[in-house]
Parts: structure tokens; sequence; C-alpha cells
């Protein structure tokens, strides 16, 4: 029996990222809040994509895709000249007169105005104003901003052109035991694909473009970053990505091998098999040093739990941070290949003290409650927990910030510039010094992983036979 969605059909934790298919074609997956979804994608959605990538929203990078007129035409609908009303706070598609680009720029370098270059080559920009250019009324009438930028802009006649850009809104239903596909457009010069909700049905192509864009006009930088898909989008309607990219999503038969999590889901033929979705390594319980003190008989919800972050399914890269750190949002799909290389694990895992009324300890909490000393004194004891991670990892480099190089050094882990585990020896590096040692970092997780494997897919027939072994 199929389980429909909430009321309102909300799609508030979806989001959506660029895939290529093996000739280059570039499409974009919109997935669904139960998933698939690949290892830290940012939460975003189509219309963000479509022009380029936001790299960082307080110096305004933007990664422009080199779009041509009719893939632009495609984005964009509305057009009309530039009037007073326009939603400049919003943001705003305009085209520019492009022998007036340096006065433009003039005028945009301006604490209230923010501009991102869709296609500079062609003069069109999407421009957000912290100010509506019409203001408080005064006799009746509109008071204009004469000082505004955007005001000289439309009266040097530096604007020629604004556009809506047009959204590309699919949705899903579940009617009479299948799954309905609905979208709000015509045409876009993506693949554009629509990942149901019950994540057991397979995405399913919404758009195939006139005008198709490609990974060569994408900048670097971000064409790196493109998942990468062993198929031709043109002969593709649907695919299981996961068969390709460890994902995120909801499953009700979780199971465990090894420290590894596996996920039933459908496969791109049809067939069903498990996947790979996490490697959460050895038990905390099994070590937990408090375990006797507070009776648990199995690890509890009422100690804190400190969540790591995998961005490989074979990292070479470890990132190991203080539990008191907060997390960094900022280390997504945005992040560098380093990254992209990379698990992150706390240096402890749990933290092993109680609520006094065994209510669930949440960080903040234990902040207020666990000293540094309190939280040193839980690694000393339980650092056996730690140093059985690394090893299932064995990662060619160990990154630490400088709290965690503080609590290492103090129990000797640390050796000028090497981590020493059960005789297992680590260069390590700090998160200070990436950007100054990119080149050797880099080398380093380029090598080959060489922690503990386990099958990437497992069909139904093999995980049966090993549940039967063990």
């Amino acid at each position: 029996m199929e389980i429909d969605k909430e009321y309102p059909a909300t799609h508030s934790m979806s989001t959506a990222w660029y895939v290529a298919d093996e000739e280059g074609n570039v499409g974009i997956i919109d997935f669904n809040e139960n998933g698939p979804v690949p290892w830290e994608t940012e939460q975003t959605c189509i219309e963000d994509l479509v022009f380029g990538h936001l790299e960082n929203f307080d110096t305004k990078e933007f990664l422009s895709i080199n779009l041509t007129e009719d893939q632009i035409n495609d984005l964009i609908e509305g057009t009309h000249n530039p009037n007073e009303n326009e939603s400049w706070f919003y943001g705003t598609v305009i085209k520019i007169d492009m022998n007036k680009q340096e006065t433009f720029f003039a005028l945009a370098n301006n604490v209230d105005i923010t501009i991102y270059g869709l296609s500079p080559q062609t003069g069109i920009y999407m421009m957000f104003c912290k100010k509506q250019l019409s203001d408080k009324k005064k006799h009746g009438l509109k008071k204009s901003l004469y000082s505004s930028p955007i005001r000289k802009m439309l009266d040097n006649k530096i604007i020629l052109k604004v556009y809506y850009q047009k959204h590309f809104w699919m949705d899903d239903e579940w009617k009479e035991g299948e799954v309905v596909y609905e979208k709000s457009f015509d045409n876009a010069p993506y693949y554009l694909f629509q990942q149901p909700y019950w994540n057991k049905n397979l995405p399913k192509c919404m758009n195939k473009p006139k005008h198709p864009i490609t990974i060569n006009q994408f900048p670097e930088k971000l064409k790196e970053r493109v998942l990468r898909l062993p198929l031709k989008f043109s002969e593709t309607e649907s695919f299981q990505i996961a068969e390709w990219h460890p994902c995120n999503f909801y499953g009700d038969k979780t199971i465990y091998i090894n420290g590894f999590t596996y996920q039933p889901i459908t496969m791109t033929d049809g067939s069903q098999a498990y996947v790979y979705t996490s490697q959460g390594g050895v038990s905390f319980y099994d070590y937990c040093s408090e375990k006797s003190f507070y009776g648990c008989t199995e690890c509890s919800r009422a100690c804190c739990t400190i969540y790591g972050s995998e961005y490989a399914s074979r990292p070479t890269v470890m990132f190991v941070f203080h539990p008191f750190r907060e997390y960094d949002f900022g280390l997504r799909v945005t992040s560098d290949a380093i990254i992209r290389h990379s698990v992150r694990i706390p240096i402890l895992h749990k933290i092993p003290f109680k609520h006094p009324q065994g209510n669930h300890m949440f960080l903040d909490k234990v902040k207020e409650q666990v000293s540094e000393d309190m939280l040193i004194g839980f690694f000393m004891k339980n650092h056996q927990h730690f140093e059985d991670t690394v090893l299932r990892f064995n990662p060619q480099v160990i990154i630490l910030d400088e709290k965690t190089k503080d609590i290492l050094f103090n129990f000797n882990f640390v050796n000028e510039r090497h981590i020493t585990i059960k005789e297992n020896t680590y260069p390590f590096y700090m998160e200070s010094e990436i950007e100054d040692k990119r080149d050797e970092i880099s080398r380093l997780a380029n090598l080959p992983y060489r922690g503990i494997e386990m099958p990437y897919i497992i069909s139904m027939e093999e995980m049966k036979k090993i549940q039967d072994r063990e």
C-alpha cells in the first residue's frame, strides 16, 4: 500500500543539481525530499542553477554558464521595456547596452545593488536592489529616488530590456496505483528530470531540449562538480542515480554489514538491489566507558551524538574535527576537490554525558554542562573508538583543526607532521594550511583508497546469502 504525501504536497526539503551524460549533454534533476539525493548536495532549486551557480553570496562570486542566444531565450519570457515598477528587490533579469558597460558597472558598484553575470558576453545580468526605485508617497504622489543607481541606469538607457525568468515547476502525485507527473513549462535548454516523492520510483525525463546545453559550456570550476552518468539522455526516460553516486534516501529495510549501511532501491533496469549509503563504522557502544555507570543496554538517545559527513565512498582525506565545532554548511557541493575526496569524523563520536532527567542531549546543552576538561577526559577513556575509525578508512592524509590537534598532542598521537595510530603513520595538515599546502594535499588525496571495502551494489539474492551466513 502506498503512503501518500502529506497535505499540502510541498517539496520544502527537495533540491536540484546538474548531471551530464556520456555525450556531454547537461541535465538537472529535481530530487524530491525522500531522495535519493547524492551526498552533501546543497539545498537549491532548478531556477537557481539554469544560468550558473552562486558560489559565494558574500563575495558575489557567480559561475556563469556560456549560454547561446537560443538557450537564453528558452530560459526567459515576458520581454518588456524597463519601468519603475519592476521588482528589483527580488532579482530581475536585464539586458544592458554593451556600449555602456563601464557606466553600468560603476553604478552597480553600490552597497544596495548586487549583480550576477548570467551571460556577460551578451549583456544579460541578474540584478538585485535592497531599495525599491520609489518609496514613500508625498502629496499623494510617489517620490522617486532620483539618487538611485537604477534610476540613473534607466535615465541613461543603460537597461534596454527586462525579462521574467521561467519557473520550471514539476510535481508528481499518486493516482490509481501509479505516479502521475505535472509540469508548468513547455521547453528548457536542459534535460530536466523529476524524482518522485516515492523513492522506489525512478526519476522521469520531463524535458528534452531543442537547444541542449553541453558540459563544455560550463566553467572549469563548476564542470568538475557535475555528476556524470554512463547513459544517453536522448535515449533515456528514467535512471537510478544511486547506481553511480552514493545517495541519502529513506528506506524501511536497512541492513548493516561490517559497518556499512545498505538500502534496497529500484535500479535503472527495474530490478531491486541493495545500494551502499554510508560507512557508519564501528558502534560507539562497544567502546563506551560510561555504559555500565548509566546501565545502558544499547546507545540511547539521551547522550549527544556528533555526526560526521561523507563526501566520497572511498575517501583518501580524513578531516578530524572537535565535537563542539559548528557544522560548516559551506562544505557541500560548492567545496573543492580535496573536500570531495574526504570523510569528516569527530574526534569523539558520542559525548557520554546524560541529561539529569534523561532527556536527549543536544549539542548546545552539552556545551553548557560539559567542560573542555571533561571532554578531554571522555576522549582519554574512549580514544579506542577514534583509533579504530581512523584505521577503517586508513586515509592517505589527515587534516585537523586547532582544538583537535591540542587533544591529540596531549595523548601523544601527534609527532611533528605525523599522527600515529597503532603503528600506522599518517601525514597531517592543519585546516589553516590547506591553501598554502594545496598541491601537497591534492597529491595525497589522489592516491588510491586503502581502507575497508565492501561492494557498492549487492543483489537481493547475494544479500540474502550474506545474511544467511551471518
